[in-house]
């Protein structure tokens, strides 16, 4: 998530296939922080790029990639 300069990651987790926290999904700001760090960057990067400062930012690590691809903002 993105407001203003504060660039906020965490995980959706959930042991079924919806990741929602309505539907029993978990938040979980610990695991993986090289990730999240890498996370973090890429969306300031594209922040400072386009000048959006308020959004909400998904995205994957897919297989054993160190570069995340965006799904949505």
């Amino acid at each position: 998530m993105v407001i203003g300069d504060q660039v906020v990651s965490y995980w959706r987790r959930s042991e079924g296939f919806l990741h929602n926290v309505a539907q029993g999904g978990v938040i979980d700001k610990e695991s993986d922080p090289e990730m999240q760090t890498i996370g973090r960057d890429a969306v300031t990067s594209l922040c400072r790029c386009t000048g959006i400062n308020l959004a909400g930012f998904d995205l994957v690590f897919p297989g054993n990639c160190k570069e995340p691809v965006f799904l949505q903002i």
